[in-house]
């Protein structure tokens, strides 16, 4: 997954959950809008949902 969202350091926790790190730290103007340095979710499908909509954020917010 990480390949598809290389902003993000992706981990499959013990418990089952799956976590995102951003890499860098969103821009005051990208966390207005959203977008979150820190993402946790029940499936990696859950997840991949999230981090669909974070990109487009960061995309649609860049600075």
């Amino acid at each position: 997954m990480e390949q598809t969202y290389p902003a993000y350091h992706i981990h499959e926790q013990r418990t089952g959950m799956w976590s995102a790190v951003r890499a860098a730290a969103p821009t005051r103007r990208q966390a207005e809008a959203g977008l979150h340095q820190y993402i946790v979710q029940p499936d990696a499908r859950a997840l991949a949902a999230i981090l669909a909509q974070q990109l487009e954020i960061a995309h649609r917010f860049r600075g």
